[in-house]
């Protein structure tokens, strides 16, 4: 806030305004727009600065010009010096907030300048299991106000050979003198070797040792010694050789899930042949599913054989007939015999998700988290998930089925839902990223009404809060008198501003909680005009009495009225002024010759009488009094009076002897000086007495003065 004193030098009522140049006008406000002043009188004018926090930090010269509404060429100029105190304010965020990789992974930390000054950072990378080195480059930055700086974070560590990929957080803080930044990234690390590939070297493994076997009985078969019977020789005659993929069997199908019967991929299935006496042996053959379930074992001798479907994180199934035989007939496929169709649905192991709620700040209600799985639109939906609280903002929900798709809803009072759909793999142990809560927006609406309670049309509904600003009228049909803004930040806090022409204006300072809406706001406004009416009296070295023809002058924003209190034995000192545009805020000043003028004010909020009784003082006063020399009043003593400056002098009468008298005297302090023999042969005697005395407005100090008969 800056306050400029200023004094009306001119002869006429006059209303003065000014700017303040060298800053942006945007910044600064005057609180009165026009100061009304009176000739002679002094006012203040108030600005108000409001500096946003980007504004750099320092000394700013600035010039304050006053100047008259009246006569523009009457202008006024006054330097200043601004000075913005050092703000320090950023943000920290993580580009990207998710890698994918193997050992190592790189992100940036980047650094937000929302302050006035230079600052600088020192930033911090951990990771809080310790299984990855974090490091920071640079480890510190210097970030200008409005620029943003960015370091670059590379976190390195042991992949694990198996398994699933792990999700890693890094834990990233910024620091500086005043400010303590901190946020997130995460580094998804892969495996070595992915659970796929492991699959696909079982399954290698799995044929390289049935096809070692089946060499092995070739090679052993063909080693033997020629049979020691012999056939006919036409009986061989004609004969054909066979391949074995045009006598071997097949058995084929799709793996699906259990729980959503969707095709899965990678399903090991193994063929174990089975002996006369149901005993089973090594796999026979082997394969995986395809991306869509499906797959093919093919070249298959013929015979009895019992087919297992297995992966990590499913539970093992076995091919059975309609009657629930595992063991199936494989026979050649030819046109009339088909293969052997084998479709199973696997059932995961179960599962869990554990989700973390990033929750507002200072807040003390909890979150509610809905786990529900996602299946097709035309299922019945099932019932949610198991959910227990774990932490004060964590959640888990177990156990699971899977494989599936699973949507998370999380709700807090006062907060947009937060809805994410996430996979669970079968037996997956998933964490889901915490969920940063987004606050509902609100809205305010309401009636105007008058006095009478009659709803009011075209009234100007004005929004504020900060830089925000929104303006609607009133309906004068249909829902006349109502206003509505919609789509409002929370929590907030907000100003209503309603005006009319003819009627005062009324404001409404009001907060939205998080979520929350006011739809109930009722503002009245009343039409009319105010008065003002009292008495004038006056003080003087007689006593108190009213006091007719005082000029009474009310003044305000393009509004000036004038009038004079009444004179004579009736109403004497009275006045009334009416007409007055409400709301407003005027000066009443009160004139009259021989009295200190005075100055009130008067500010109407609704139309309505306030009474102003005012009294003057006289400007001037009087010191009067008897001179005796021992006792008997004396004539033609000189007497003198000075205030320091100016000296008037007199000599007391004869009739009434030893009477004197000064008018017309400034209010202070004054020195009396009496001589007996003032001037001998002109030199100036000394004085037989000196007195102070000390007089106010309008007053009069009379007495006698009792003075030796000669110098003291």
């Amino acid at each position: 806030m800056l306050s400029v004193d200023v004094t009306n030098t001119s002869e006429v009522i006059d209303g003065v305004t000014g700017v303040v140049v060298g800053l942006d006008p945007t910044w600064v406000q005057l609180v009165l727009p026009v100061v009304s002043l009176f000739p002679e009188a002094t006012g203040t004018l108030t600005f108000r600065f409001d500096i946003p926090p980007s504004c750099p930090a320092g000394e700013i010269p600035l010039m304050v010009r006053v100047f008259s509404t009246i006569d523009a060429s009457i202008v006024s100029e006054h330097d200043v010096m601004l000075v913005v105190e050092p703000i320090e304010a950023a943000e920290l965020a993580m580009r990207p907030s998710l890698v994918n990789g193997g050992t190592e992974a790189q992100m940036s930390a980047v650094i937000t300048n929302t302050g006035n000054v230079p600052t600088e950072f020192r930033v911090e990378a951990v990771e809080p299991t310790r299984v990855l080195e974090c490091t920071v480059n640079p480890p510190t930055v210097v970030v200008p106000p409005g620029e943003e700086r960015a370091v670059v974070i590379i976190a390195r560590g042991r992949r694990p050979w198996f398994g699933n990929p792990v999700n890693r957080t890094i834990n990233v803080e910024a620091f500086s003198p005043e400010l303590e930044l901190a946020t997130t990234g995460r580094f998804n690390q892969r495996p070595r070797i992915a659970r796929g590939v492991v699959t696909a070297l079982i399954l290698v493994g799995i044929i390289l040792l049935w096809a070692v076997i089946f060499l092995w009985v070739i090679d052993a078969l063909s080693s033997k010694a020629a049979a020691t019977k012999t056939v006919n020789k036409g009986f061989l005659d004609g004969t054909t050789v066979f391949a074995m993929e045009h006598i071997g069997g097949q058995v084929y199908g799709r793996v699906t899930a259990a729980s959503t019967d969707l095709g899965l991929e990678r399903i090991t299935v193994e063929a174990f042949r089975v002996d006369q006496d149901g005993n089973r042996g090594e796999a026979a053959a082997s394969t995986a599913t395809a991306e869509d379930g499906t797959y093919l074992l093919e070249s298959l001798v013929p015979g009895m054989y019992q087919v297992r479907f297995s992966a990590e994180g499913f539970k093992e199934a076995w091919c059975a007939d309609d009657a629930g035989k595992m063991d199936l007939l494989v026979q050649p496929v030819d046109e009339d015999i088909p293969s052997v169709r084998c479709a199973v649905a696997l059932e995961g192991d179960p599962g869990s998700l554990t989700i973390t709620v990033d929750v507002p700040s200072g807040a003390t209600d909890t979150a509610t988290v809905t786990v529900r799985q996602v299946v097709p639109a035309k299922t019945t939906r099932p019932e949610p998930a198991a959910v227990t609280q774990t932490g004060p903002n964590t959640f888990v929900a177990e156990p699971l089925v899977t494989p599936a798709q699973y949507e998370v809803i999380i709700a807090f009072p006062g907060f947009e839902p937060s809805t994410s759909v996430v996979e669970v793999g079968g037996g997956d142990q998933t964490i889901l990223d915490p969920s940063t809560l987004a606050a509902q927006r609100g809205t305010i609406s309401g009636t105007v009404t008058d006095a009478g309670g009659q709803l009011l049309g075209n009234v100007t509904v004005t929004l504020r809060s900060g830089p925000l600003e929104l303006k609607v009228l009133t309906p004068t049909l249909g829902a006349k008198g109502s206003f509505k803004f919609d789509n409002l930040t929370t929590p907030g806090n907000y100003v209503l501003t309603f005006e009319l022409d003819g009627y005062s204006s009324s404001t409404i300072s009001l907060e939205l909680k998080p979520g929350a809406s006011n739809t109930g706001v009722a503002a009245r406004l009343v039409a009319g005009e105010g008065s003002i009416t009292g008495t004038v009296s006056a003080t003087t070295a007689n006593g108190t009495s009213t006091l007719g023809g005082v000029v009474v002058t009310v003044t305000g924003v393009d509004f000036t009225a004038k009038t004079a209190t009444l004179t004579g034995s009736v109403g004497n000192g009275t006045y009334s002024l009416s007409g007055l545009p409400t709301p407003g805020v005027y000066t009443v000043s009160f004139v009259a010759p021989g009295f200190i003028s005075e100055y009130t004010t008067v500010q109407y909020v609704a139309p309505g009488q306030q009474i102003r009784n005012i009294t003057l003082v006289q400007s001037v006063a009087q010191i009067r009094g008897t001179v005796t020399v021992a006792g008997i009043a004396k004539g033609g003593v000189y007497i003198e009076l000075s205030d320091g400056a100016i000296v008037r002098s007199t000599t007391s009468a004869s009739s009434p002897a030893g009477s004197f008298s000064f008018l017309d005297l400034n209010p202070g302090t004054y020195t009396l000086t009496f001589w007996t023999s003032h001037i001998v042969q002109g030199v100036v005697q000394p004085p037989n007495a000196t007195i102070q005395v000390k007089v106010g407005p309008g007053g009069l100090v009379q007495q006698t003065y009792d003075i030796p008969n000669g110098p003291p």
